[in-house]
């Protein structure tokens, strides 16, 4: 048996190292404009990305050796409920643009909740629409498809964010 390496496949994990970089100096070549006289504005930004980018490098690796679709179906229920408290929650933090779609901390961060739901509607579609459920493909395509609407009206009407509802609708139909 082959021992599993730590990072994985090499051609993945330095293709996203290589955007993750890439995406770094796109911002703050972005941001230049903004910070004309004001280098601590333009520090502050590239050590924000550098922070981001460590904490989802981080995840990356910890996702890499955590495989989530061999866990129980339960545990996606669990989760979409989770997601789905999380997506109303957006209500309580204010507009941002017209849209109830942020969750703000402050002025350290934000995070949208609906680009979570994207990426956890693709693992969930793939643990009930996978080989392991033969037997039940239908109940489990149609338990997809209306836990997808769900999300895709609370996206499109609570939070009003109806281009990450198309986006959602997209993935998942």
């Amino acid at each position: 048996m082959q021992k599993k390496s730590f990072i994985g496949n090499r051609f993945v994990t330095f293709s996203a190292l290589a955007l993750v970089i890439f995406g770094s100096l796109m911002i703050a070549s972005a941001e230049m404009g903004n910070s004309v006289g004001d280098t601590s504005y333009l520090t502050s930004v590239i050590v924000k990305q550098v922070v981001y980018a460590l904490i989802g490098i981080g995840a990356y690796f910890a996702c890499m050796h955590f495989n989530i679709l061999k866990r129980k179906t339960s545990i996606f229920y669990g989760m979409y409920i989770a997601m789905l408290v999380l997506l109303l929650a957006c209500r309580v933090f204010g507009q941002v643009n017209g849209a109830y779609a942020w969750i703000s901390f402050g002025s350290v961060a934000s995070i949208q909740p609906s680009e979570f739901a994207k990426v956890f509607m693709i693992l969930f579609g793939a643990k009930m629409l996978g080989q392991d459920h033969k037997e039940r493909n239908r109940n489990n395509f149609i338990t997809f498809a209306v836990a997808a609407g769900i999300y895709f009206i609370v996206i499109a009407k609570v939070q009003n964010d109806f281009g990450s509802a198309i986006v959602l609708a997209a993935i998942c139909y």
